[in-house]
């Protein structure tokens, strides 16, 4: 068998024996358990916190069973990669695990071969694209009501204004990749915290901005949504020449249903945020919104300069 790379895994079981046995197989075969759950709910809560590359999920817990927790972290995370834990009585529910969408499962109590060769077996199947897949923290940004500017000169001003604004967050944060799309834009940051403090000074720059004395006649205004998850880098010659991955897609799921003028950020974002301990930004709850285009609904959060 193949050595394979070291991924960052997540156990979640409710007996602390079992989580501890695996966690020991776990590092034995050279991984790294980067955070432990005891229920479907935890795991679920903390899955974005780590996204981790494989996930080993108990199937009985209490408070949500694992075939649920599966469910529920594919509708928001549909790449993960999740191996069930079982044992012997109950290969039904390791049916009805798999329809939802693990990837394969290990029979308790854990046995170091049996645990090396499903690893194995579904990074063989399943694309595996770690290696060229970083953590980023999504910026994206879109113009409101761009197509009622229908004056050419006034679309080259607003696309200088927009070019501008972005070169300085390049030149002031630490940024992987930007990204232009019509009156829109999309920035790919290393940190949450520089992505959140580079969107709030953008916002703040559009209503700061005297619109009328460079043509426009009412101030232009724009929507910020801010996300963390994986991304899937391509590379050449050193230099990052593109991101994609389905983190892309639910950050400009949030983009569309945010209020003009404000900077809106997923769950995810914000409580990174806090674990960062970042003292001149603070959270507004906004509650489950539906997010665009049927994504689903999410708890958002507005972010706000610290007073």
């Amino acid at each position: 068998m193949r050595s394979m790379d070291a991924l960052n895994i997540m156990v979640v079981d409710d007996s602390t024996l079992s989580t501890k046995r695996l966690s020991q197989i776990l590092g034995m075969l050279g991984h790294n358990v980067v955070q432990t759950a005891r229920t479907g709910a935890d795991a679920v809560a903390l899955y974005p916190t780590c996204l981790p590359d494989l996930v080993t999920m108990d199937v009985a817990m209490p408070d949500m069973d694992g075939i649920e927790a599966v469910r529920r972290i594919l509708a928001a995370y549909p790449d993960a990669m999740i191996i069930m834990v079982t044992s012997h009585e109950m290969d039904m529910k390791v049916v009805e695990a798999v329809n939802a969408g693990a990837k394969g499962y290990v029979r308790k109590p854990a046995e170091k071969d049996e645990v090396e060769r499903v690893i194995e077996k579904v990074i063989s199947v399943v694309p595996f694209t770690r290696p060229n897949t970083r953590l980023g923290a999504l910026l994206m940004g879109d113009v409101v009501k761009s197509s009622r500017i229908l004056s050419d000169a006034l679309k080259t001003q607003l696309h200088s204004v927009l070019h501008g604004r972005v070169a300085a967050i390049r030149s002031k944060w630490q940024v992987m990749f930007d990204q232009f799309t019509g009156d829109g834009f999309f920035v790919c940051g290393n940190d949450v915290s520089e992505m959140a403090e580079a969107a709030l000074d953008l916002r703040d720059y559009f209503l700061q901005l005297n619109w009328r004395q460079i043509g426009f006649d009412q101030p232009v205004q724009i929507r910020l949504a801010l996300d963390v998850n994986k991304v899937s880098i391509t590379e050449k010659d050193g230099r990052i020449t593109d991101v994609a991955g389905v983190g892309i897609d639910h950050v400009a799921r949030i983009e569309p249903v945010v209020s003009p003028n404000e900077v809106w950020c997923s769950d995810h974002f914000f409580r990174q945020l806090e674990r960062e301990g970042v003292a001149k930004i603070d959270g507004i709850p906004l509650g489950r919104r539906e997010l665009a285009k049927d994504a689903g609904s999410q708890e958002l959060v507005q972010l706000v300069w610290r007073i």
